[in-house]
C-alpha cells in the first residue's frame, strides 16, 4: 500500500493547458486591445506632449507656503532641458534604430586566439616570473639580480 510522494502517472500531463492561463491570456489580451485603443484615441496629444519633451518645455509650478491667514500661492516657472531619451526614442520611431558595427577579432585586429584554462594559466605565470624577477633590487656585491 502506497504511503504518499510521488506516484507514477499523477499530476498534471506534461503539455496541458489550465483553464486559469486561458483566462490569464484572455485578460491580458483585453488590456492590450484596450491599451492600443487609447493609445490610438489620444495619438495627436501624445505626439505632441513627445516632441515638446524633446525640444524641453516650460514649467508652471504652484505651491502653498505658510499657515493660516499667512497661507499663500507660490508660483514658479522654470525650464526643462530637452529630453536626450525621448530625442533618441523619437527618431529611432521615426527613421528607424541605427546600425552598429561591432568588430570581433584579436589583437590588432587579427584572428582571435583560442587557448586551454591550462595553457592561459601557465602564461600568466610566466608573464608574472618575469615581472616579479625585473622588479627584484641588485645584489649589491654581484651587480646580478637575485631571485
Amino acid at each position: 500500500m502506497s504511503r504518499g510522494g510521488a506516484r507514477k502517472g499523477a499530476g498534471i500531463k506534461k503539455g496541458t493547458v489550465l483553464k486559469k492561463t486561458i483566462e490569464k491570456k484572455i485578460k491580458a489580451e483585453h488590456m492590450r486591445k484596450y491599451f492600443l485603443d487609447r493609445v490610438a484615441e489620444e495619438i495627436g496629444p501624445i505626439v505632441e506632449a513627445q516632441i515638446e519633451l524633446a525640444k524641453g518645455v516650460f514649467v508652471l509650478e504652484k505651491i502653498t507656503v505658510g499657515r493660516g491667514k499667512n497661507k499663500k500661492t507660490v508660483e514658479r516657472v522654470f525650464q526643462k532641458p530637452p529630453d536626450q531619451s525621448m530625442i533618441r526614442y523619437m527618431l529611432d520611431q521615426s527613421l528607424g534604430r541605427a546600425t552598429e558595427n561591432v568588430n570581433v577579432g584579436g589583437e590588432g585586429g587579427g584572428p582571435i586566439e583560442f587557448v586551454t584554462f591550462q595553457a592561459a594559466t601557465k602564461k600568466y605565470q610566466k608573464q608574472k616570473d618575469q615581472t616579479h624577477h625585473e622588479h627584484q633590487a641588485p645584489d649589491t656585491t654581484t651587480g646580478i639580480n637575485t631571485k
